[in-house]
């Protein structure tokens, strides 16, 4: 319960830095498209669009503007944080799938690998990606839009206006000059960070500063709320290091996560289905039949473990039984009861791992395929963490 209690914390603490911290484009809405205005309800939460807008970015992929309301509110579920409303385009009758997001309260901004110009537009709620609306671009591609700095402004609820910089929201500041660092596992450390360089975070514990001086690698470090309120969230790779007194206040970008597994990053190439075995069923015929097959051979092995355990012990008491009566015909139907319950056993027993495996199998080839275009080629990775080293094949 209690570590429940903490992931659900730092899940909440995540939201509120991403959407604090998001990295924003000025974006002038006044030669945006406007539209009908589409509603969507999204876990229970409502949100609006009624303008967007296409333009390229710096490296000339297609970008796409959206303006309405709500945005400030981003479910989260499954363990991560969900983009209420997902966006993909269609060109040359060829459907273009967004691979990322960033976020204020009134504008959405998503991303494309590809420079090719929409022809439709398709906007869908991330709890029901049938739920589809097409909407006929009106406007081409315009020049990129030049980047500035987040303004900091107070958090006020959202209305359909004219889109402002995003807001920065800060926790309260700690009157005992206590800093928290908030790990990617879900734990929270009471620290006094004494040092931020490229690549670690050196800190000493609150509550024994007089202690030794720990070293935490930035890899491991989801946020770093300071005592003075400011908040610091961390990427893979941090260019640039930075100390508590120089926490920027915003211009932190989402990024796409390398494997579902690591995706506490708002921006991601997909949502998670609503129903995975429909959509294996439906989209990866293939690993559905694997997954069918291990589930059956997994269920056979609960049979066959479970009836030979009964024939096991009750052809044990049998002999017993037969054994205190001298009756030897009862010994001898006790002993072959027994023998069948141990060969039952013996065959399910492997029925329940091989199917087991198969199915953990199947689900793992179906993430991979379902969140990445171009799976992987089974092959072997060395997995480096702080005080271990694995080496994995990966199929």
């Amino acid at each position: 319960m209690k570590n429940l209690s903490i992931l659900v914390l730092a899940g909440m603490i995540a939201q509120a830095t991403i959407m604090a911290q998001v990295k924003e484009n000025v974006i002038d809405d006044s030669d945006a498209v406007s539209i009908s205005r589409l509603s969507f309800t999204v876990f229970g939460n409502p949100y609006s669009i009624e303008k967007y807008k296409i333009f390229k970015d710096e490296k000339g992929n297609t970008s796409i503007a959206v303006f309405g309301s709500g945005f400030e509110i981003l479910p989260f579920r499954d363990g991560r944080i969900q983009i209420p409303v997902w966006c993909d385009y269609v060109s040359d009758g060829r459907e273009i799938g967004s691979v990322g997001a960033t976020t204020s309260k009134t504008l959405v901004i998503y991303t494309f690998e590809s420079s090719v110009v929409p022809e439709t537009i398709i906007f869908w709620p991330s709890d029901n990606r049938n739920d589809k609306t097409r909407i006929s671009v009106k406007q081409q591609p315009t020049a990129p839009v030049r980047p500035e700095p987040a303004v900091a402004v107070k958090q006020e609820p959202a209305v359909p206006v004219k889109q402002e910089p995003a807001v920065s929201v800060k926790p309260e500041p700690s009157a005992n000059g206590q800093d928290i660092i908030v790990t990617k596992d879900a734990r929270r450390i009471n620290a006094k960070v004494t040092e931020i360089n490229v690549d670690n975070v050196k800190y000493k514990n609150f509550d024994h500063q007089d202690g030794p001086l720990y070293t935490l690698p930035k890899s491991n470090i989801l946020t770093i709320i300071y005592h003075n309120g400011q908040v610091e969230t961390f990427e893979h790779e941090s260019p640039t290091p930075a100390t508590p007194a120089q926490t920027p206040a915003a211009s932190v970008q989402t990024t796409t996560p390398e494997t579902p597994a690591q995706a506490s990053s708002v921006a991601q190439s997909k949502p998670r289905p609503v129903n995975i075995l429909t959509e294996m069923k439906v989209n990866y015929p293939e690993i559905y039949a694997s997954y069918s097959s291990g589930k059956r051979m997994k269920t056979t092995g609960w049979v066959l473990t479970g009836v030979g355990a009964g024939a096991f012990f009750g052809g044990l008491a049998m002999c017993i039984a037969g054994e205190e009566d001298g009756d030897d015909e009862l010994i001898g139907a006790g002993v072959l009861v027994f023998l069948a319950g141990t060969a039952s056993m013996c065959t399910g027993v492997p029925f329940l791992i091989v199917g087991g495996v198969k199915k953990k199998t199947a689900l793992n080839r179906f993430n991979r395929q379902y969140y990445s275009a171009q799976p992987p080629a089974p092959h072997f990775q060395m997995n480096v963490y702080p005080n271990r080293i694995g080496l994995a094949y990966v199929f």
